[in-house]
This record gives C-alpha cells, sequence and structure tokens, in this order.
C-alpha cells in the first residue's frame, strides 16, 4: 500500500513538472508564431481529464487533443500529467486551415491544438516531455511541424517513451508489419506515381520490402504543400503511421508531414522491429 502511495505521488510530481514551464517552453522552443493566444476561438475552465486525450469543460464540451498518438498502456502517465491543470482555464487554437470553423469529430468533441492562459501548450508538452507521440491527420495537421521538433528533441533526450526499445525509431529494411503505430526511418529507393497513386519504395523486391504509398488526393496536399513526390527518391526519410501488409509491411499516409526528410549527416539509429514477421496474405501485387 505504501508503495502504491508513493508510486502516485511520483506520478503526480512529475506531471506537475511536466506542465509547469509553459510561457518559457514556448519562447525557448521559438513556438510563438505558431500559438498566437489571438487565435483562439474561446477560453473556458477545464472540469476534468476524462481520458488520456479527452478534456472535459466546465460548459459541458469535450476537447479531443489533436496531433497525439498515446501508445497503449500509457495512458496512465498522460492523464496523470494532465490531471495537474484541473480547474484552469484553456485556450482552444482555431486551424488556421479551418478558419474561425471549429472541427468537430464523430463523438461531437472538438478537435484542436490547446493553450492555458499562462502560455502553455499542452500537446507541445506532452511532447517533449517524451509522453506522447506525434500524430496528426488530413484534417488536423496544425502546429504538426512544431510538434515534430519537440520529439526529435524527446528522442534525442531518451525521455519518456524514448527510452523504451519497443518505441524507437524502426529501420526500414527491418521493419515487420506489426499492425500498430509505428515511426521508421530509411532511405528511398524509388519514388513513382502508377494510376494516380504515390509509391516509395525501400527495397527492390516487392513483396517483402517496405513501402510508403499515397494515395491520389493524398497525393495532391504534397502538390499544394510544394512537394515534389518524386523528389524524394534516394532521400533518407522518416515516416510514421500504422504499418500494415500488403505486399510486404507499408504505410498509407493520410496527410504530407507523416514524412520527415532526414539530414543524411546526422541520421538518428534506426533498430529492427521486434515483432515476428507476419505471413504473406493473398494479395494481388499493385506496387510498380
Amino acid at each position: 500500500m505504501i508503495d502504491r502511495a508513493f508510486y502516485l505521488l511520483a506520478l503526480l510530481c512529475y506531471g506537475s513538472v511536466c506542465m509547469a514551464r509553459g510561457s518559457a517552453f514556448a519562447a525557448d522552443a521559438g513556438l510563438g508564431s505558431g500559438l498566437d493566444p489571438a487565435q483562439a476561438f474561446y477560453t473556458q475552465q477545464l472540469k476534468t481529464i476524462a481520458t488520456a486525450q479527452t478534456l472535459l469543460l466546465a460548459d459541458g464540451k469535450t476537447v479531443w487533443l489533436a496531433g497525439l498518438d498515446i501508445p497503449e498502456g500509457r495512458e496512465q502517465s498522460v492523464m496523470v500529467a494532465l490531471d495537474s491543470l484541473m480547474g484552469r482555464s484553456v485556450l482552444y487554437m482555431i486551424d488556421p486551415e479551418a478558419g474561425s470553423k471549429v472541427r468537430y469529430d464523430r463523438w461531437g468533441r472538438m478537435v484542436a491544438q490547446v493553450l492555458l492562459a499562462d502560455g502553455t501548450w499542452i500537446q507541445g508538452r506532452l511532447v517533449v516531455e517524451g509522453l506522447a507521440r506525434v500524430n496528426g491527420d488530413r484534417d488536423h495537421r496544425t502546429l504538426i511541424p512544431q510538434l515534430l521538433r519537440l520529439e526529435e528533441e524527446a528522442r534525442q533526450a531518451h525521455r519518456g517513451l524514448w527510452a523504451k526499445p519497443m518505441f524507437h525509431v524502426y529501420d526500414a529494411d527491418r521493419i515487420r508489419a506489426t499492425r500498430r503505430f509505428e515511426v521508421v526511418e530509411g532511405r528511398v529507393i524509388t519514388a513513382a506515381i502508377v494510376g494516380g497513386r504515390g509509391y516509395l519504395n525501400f527495397g527492390q523486391d516487392r513483396r517483402r520490402d517496405f513501402t510508403v504509398v499515397a494515395e491520389p488526393e493524398i497525393l495532391r496536399l504534397f502538390t499544394q504543400k510544394d512537394r515534389t513526390w518524386r523528389g524524394y527518391s534516394g532521400q533518407r526519410i522518416r515516416v510514421r503511421g500504422y504499418v500494415g501488409f500488403f505486399d510486404g509491411p507499408r504505410i498509407d499516409l493520410s496527410y504530407p508531414e507523416q514524412i520527415e526528410v532526414i539530414d543524411s549527416s546526422n541520421p538518428v539509429t534506426a533498430v529492427s522491429s521486434p515483432s515476428p514477421p507476419s505471413s504473406p496474405e493473398d494479395f494481388l501485387s499493385e506496387r510498380p
């Protein structure tokens, strides 16, 4: 009983430390231009923490913390960190791509980046402390580049998740179809567009090697962001997402920021996947 009480006290103290350095953190990270309180669509008191990624407000509304992946089994640490925010005012940031429109998900929750009145950016704090990974989607991409920079800081410092081997960046040459959210790094052998669909191939064997795929509607987002798909050929990149299986392990993209171009002179050390190889499934080849 004493051990459990000590453990909970330690978590509470850790949560308070995680959330305590708000304004200074935003300034030091150079995020002032990306976190303008004037863009917030309203201020409301935080009533309780519903889940590791859901906040319940005093007016009865709920907010889903956009831009995060919280691995299964790590929710308690995040909830303890969030618990230190109870009763404080929070500002909900407008998505620049949505204008003044508030985005809601299928469960009626507002989906937003959240800033406290004292300047603490909740998602940024969770990511920089290694309590969560970065994971956006097509409709919620606000501040993803800034979050990725903070994730890199946490990874290099081996904070939180990044101290655990199972959350390391995996080598594209050895990744298996883990059917989990992963971060994978490797050099693109070929970048092709076939039938309007984009492919990034990391090996010569199309039935075994890792591939990144972008459907036509996603591929168009790269053009809108002044990115050239075929320009990824020969580049060392880091990509994140659910690693499924279709003629080998594969990630299907839903937004451009899933791909980061890595400086080949200073690559992150990647490791092989700890999962056993998946059995091939009877799908027809569709890769170039």
